[in-house]
């Protein structure tokens, strides 16, 4: 019987680091084998604790009773799942001195098989307009912190990428390690400098991660002061990705694959 070949393609499964896959062509002159390849999961998780805090204080001194007026706040939250957003607000006042403090300190991460996902705000503003008969001063700080434990199940080159805006004051900080699980760094810089001499705060990074356990270690904090009628607000942002790069199949598997394409278009082309 003459026609046209009939040709159909089928996708077995595997084993291994990639999914190994057997791609099938079917045609009236026999069967082609050849390996196609997808990504799986190279970051296991193994623990995660994410926190965030803030607090704020605002003192007034009525130099007319000879007394003080003081008002205090504080509040935290924790959690030890990814992919959500933790965050806490203040919101203080001190009607008599009319002064405030207000803040936020808010964080996102997200972590998978193929990386990590980390972005950050920590903002605190103790301020106000006071007159006599009041003396007023204040203080506000807010922080932000996550501690992520995994494994890398195969030796992998990943990219960093990552930003940041430091405030003002001297203990403002964003603060990334990256370590191994006997405390060896593999890096802990949140700027850079590139060939170019100029440091930055927004910058791309290559590593390679080898199979084995590590701990990631991040987190802001901001301060803001009032003292004397003079207010310094404070903020601190910062957000980082950390991805593998996606594998190829091995040189010989490309071939196989190639010659397997080729093989059919060649006998397509004769018929």
């Amino acid at each position: 019987m003459h026609g046209k070949p009939f040709h159909q393609f089928f996708l077995l499964p595997g084993k291994g680091v990639f999914s190994h896959f057997f791609l099938i062509f079917m045609g009236l002159e026999g069967i082609l084998v050849a390996p196609a390849y997808s990504m799986t999961n190279i970051f296991t998780a193994q623990s995660l604790v994410r926190s965030v805090d803030i607090n704020g204080q605002i003192k007034a001194f009525d130099l007319g009773a000879g007394q003080v007026i003081k008002k205090d706040y504080g509040k935290e939250d924790s959690t030890t799942t990814s992919q959500s957003t933790l965050s806490v607000g203040m919101s203080l006042e001190l009607p008599e001195a009319s002064s405030f403090a207000q803040g936020v300190a808010s964080q996102e991460f997200r972590a998978d098989g193929d990386g990590l996902y980390f972005s950050s705000i920590a903002d605190v503003n103790v301020a106000g307009s006071p007159a006599y008969p009041f003396n007023v001063e204040g203080e506000g700080a807010a922080h932000t912190a996550v501690r992520y434990c995994f494994a890398v199940t195969t030796e992998t080159e990943v990219v960093l990428q990552m930003s940041s805006i430091i405030g003002d004051f001297r203990d403002e900080d964003f603060y990334f390690n990256l370590a191994d699980k006997d405390g060896r760094i593999i890096w802990a810089s949140t700027g850079y400098v590139g060939e170019s001499g100029i440091p930055s705060r927004d910058y791309k990074k290559y590593l390679t991660l080898f199979k084995g356990d590590y701990v990631l270690q991040t987190g802001l904090s901001a301060y803001s002061t009032m003292t004397g009628g003079a207010a310094f607000p404070g903020r601190t942002s910062a957000q980082f990705s950390i991805t593998a790069i996606t594998a190829v199949p091995e040189l010989p598997s490309w071939g196989m694959a190639l010659a397997g394409l080729g093989l059919i278009g060649l006998r397509m082309h004769r018929r």
